[in-house]
Formats: C-alpha cells, sequence, structure tokens
C-alpha cells in the first residue's frame, strides 16, 4: 500500500474507472468531517471482490501482481470465510432464515470490494454507516471513532496488531429485520490521532449482497442492492447539507439513536 500510494498521482489515475466504486479514487471525492474544508478526505483503491476472481488481471494493478503474486485473492478468500461463519452464527443466534445463500453467494456478482485507504496529513471520513453487510476492517494507527450507542458521543476505537474491527452494515440490519445496528463511525486525524505518524493506511474488506437482493431501507422503502449502493455512494459525495436532510448517510441510525434520547454530536 505504501509503495501504490506513494506513486505519482498521474500514475495512480490510470487505476481509475471514473466511478467511486472501483478501481483508484482521488482525495476529495467523499465529503470531508469538515465542512468549511471539503476537499480533505481521504483516497483509496477499491477492489471489487467478483470482478478479481472472474477476471484477475483487469482487475488488480500492476503491481500488485509483480510484488505479491496471489496475496490480495487469498486475503479476499480468507475474508469470505470469516464473514460466512459470522453470518451463520447469526442467522442461529437471531433465530432468522440464513445470511448466505442467495444474499451472500461470492460466485454470484455484488458489489463487495476490499477497499485500501491512504489518509495522509490530516485527510479524514466523514460520519458514515457502511452501506454493505460485514466490514473487516485492519489499520495500525489511531484515526477510527465510533458513535457510542449508549453516550452518543464519539469514542476511540483502539488500533490493535492482529485485531480485526467488525463493522455491521446497513444492509445486514435490514436483512435481519433491524434486530442488529449498523455502527456510525468516522476517521479523524487529530487530537489523540494527530499525535501519530502523519500516514495513516486501512484495509477494509466490505462485504455487500448480491446485486438483485431487496430488501427495505430505513425508510421502509422497498429497494434493490445496486440500486441502494448507487443511492448511497451519491450521498457519501453530496455536501453537508444534503447529507443531513434525510438518514441514508448514517443508515438511519441517529434517527434512532435520537428516538431513544441520544443525541449525536457532530463534531
Amino acid at each position: 500500500m505504501k509503495k501504490y500510494f506513494s506513486q505519482p498521482l498521474e500514475t495512480k489515475l490510470l487505476d481509475s474507472h471514473g466511478k467511486a466504486t472501483r478501481g483508484y479514487v482521488g482525495e476529495g471525492t467523499f465529503s470531508a468531517v469538515e465542512k468549511d474544508d471539503p476537499s480533505s478526505s481521504f483516497e483509496h483503491l477499491a477492489i471489487g471482490c467478483h470482478e478479481l476472481h472472474q477476471n484477475q488481471p483487469n482487475t488488480l494493478p500492476s503491481l500488485f501482481h509483480q510484488s505479491h503474486p496471489g496475496l490480495v485473492e487469498r486475503y479476499i478468500t480468507t475474508c469470505e470465510y470469516i464473514v460466512d461463519l459470522l453470518l451463520s452464527r447469526l442467522s442461529s443466534a437471531l433465530h432468522i432464515p440464513s445470511l448466505l445463500g442467495s444474499h451472500h453467494d461470492h460466485t454470484q456478482p455484488s458489489d463487495s470490494i476490499l477497499a485500501l485507504l491512504s489518509y495522509r496529513d490530516h485527510l479524514n471520513h466523514q460520519r458514515h454507516t457502511d452501506l454493505g453487510s460485514l466490514t473487516i476492517l485492519f489499520s495500525d494507527e489511531w484515526g477510527l471513532q465510533v458513535v457510542s450507542p449508549s453516550t452518543g458521543n464519539w469514542e476511540w476505537v483502539e488500533p490493535q496488531s492482529q485485531l480485526a474491527v467488525i463493522n455491521v452494515g446497513d444492509t445486514l440490519r435490514f436483512l435481519t429485520g433491524k434486530k442488529l445496528y449498523s455502527c456510525i463511525h468516522r476517521v479523524v486525524r487529530d487530537g489523540r490521532a494527530g499525535m501519530e505518524r502523519k500516514q495513516r493506511y486501512s484495509i477494509a474488506y466490505l462485504l455487500r449482497p448480491g446485486n438483485d437482493t431487496v430488501f427495505r431501507d430505513s425508510n421502509e422503502r422497498e429497494v434493490m442492492m445496486k440500486e441502494f449502493v448507487e443511492q448511497k455512494y451519491e450521498t457519501y459525495s453530496a455536501p453537508h447539507e444534503v447529507q443531513d436532510r434525510d438518514g441514508v448517510l448514517t443508515g438511519g441510525m441517529e434517527q434512532v439513536l435520537a428516538a431513544a434520547g441520544i443525541v449525536q454530536p457532530m463534531v
């Protein structure tokens, strides 16, 4: 990742697919934490998992082939095993139909991605919930904060070597009949994180249901997964005033917390 993101911008742009869901995505594409500095968000490389299994040479930048052939594929396969195990256990614990099968069949087209994220200096990540089912996140540096479901306050997530952070996302909340809550989180590079190294890297495997999966969203609208992905990514990149109009950015969770008398601070 260090080698990849240290390349000149014009080189990284060769991996751009012209959209925020695949390939190289530059700094400032998504909304930042600060309203007066909208261009201070991270850069990342989004690798489509289904596409990688189907057409590896055209999905992965050549640098990864040359440096560590097969590494990304093995990593994604391991993540798929882990999320399948978690979904199976959750289905049993919640006494609901299997969350695997047609919802999360890795051989079928989906928007599941491996995201490699780079936060240079004070680049950050606006508050949000993940749009998919489960996220497996690794990072060695401070920066990640989550909203406490009991107080509504931002709390640091301590980075621990060899341990992953597992997030529940919007569609797993919807597929479980809202028995599970999606996690409101953000990345900031000041305060405690500002005392760490100037560069922060993280690796996120983002499991998302198959493109034709249908569910009811936070507003009880019936929506197809492919449509929901487009809607969520538009919100990720929208100005703050647009993001605050409805509950798409945070999967309706801010409204859930407010109804419970828990008010989340925006700063």
